[in-house]
């Protein structure tokens, strides 16, 4: 059935959206002035600088150890809606190890989701269900961790391989026109 907005319902949408969301805008501003902060220092710049050189010829190894951590978030629900305002991190680390900046976003951002949308006890997606369906809370977690292990070794494992395949011929990534990884700033 239509319902049809006025003129004045169409000219509050707006803000009446910006304050229920006030909770999600405002965590993903307090995380990007901090990550802003930090970029000003250069002090993640020096860290992901270090950690790449030391491991050397093995950097791409960042990329599962941030997609994991990512996932471990994303299973406790902890980063689910502000996930996006880890970004920026992983194009920093994705420029860093001379990679397109998808690579960067997809390491944040399909590390936290893998977790939240295959989260054996989450509380909205699992436990809810549950009690819908009149189910025991947490009956099967240990079935739903295996699933939940397996799709996160399977994205680690397709963000990798992508990963490497770019850094070996950028000419096979989405953004092969764009010669980001050389410009400063």
């Amino acid at each position: 059935e239509r319902s049809p907005v006025g003129i004045m319902g169409f000219l509050l949408s707006v803000p009446t959206g910006l304050k229920q969301s006030a909770e999600v805008i405002f965590q993903v501003f307090m995380v990007g002035g901090f990550f802003q902060v930090i970029n000003d220092t250069n002090a993640l710049d020096a860290a992901i600088g270090s950690t790449i050189d030391k491991l050397e010829d093995k950097a791409l190894m960042v990329l599962p150890v941030v997609m994991f951590i990512m996932y471990i978030l994303g299973i406790l629900g902890v980063v689910v809606n502000s996930s996006i305002a880890f970004i920026p991190i992983g194009v920093a680390v994705a420029k860093k190890l001379k990679l397109v900046p998808v690579v960067g976003a997809a390491m944040m951002y399909l590390g936290a989701y893998a977790g939240f949308a295959t989260t054996p006890m989450g509380p909205f997606n699992t436990l809810m269900a549950q009690s819908i369906a009149g189910l025991e809370p947490m009956s099967g977690f240990w079935l739903r961790m295996v699933v939940s292990i397996a799709i996160m070794a399977a994205t680690i494992i397709y963000v990798y391989r992508y990963a490497k395949r770019v850094s070996e011929d950028s000419k096979l990534s989405v953004f092969d026109e764009i010669d980001w990884a050389e410009e400063d700033g």
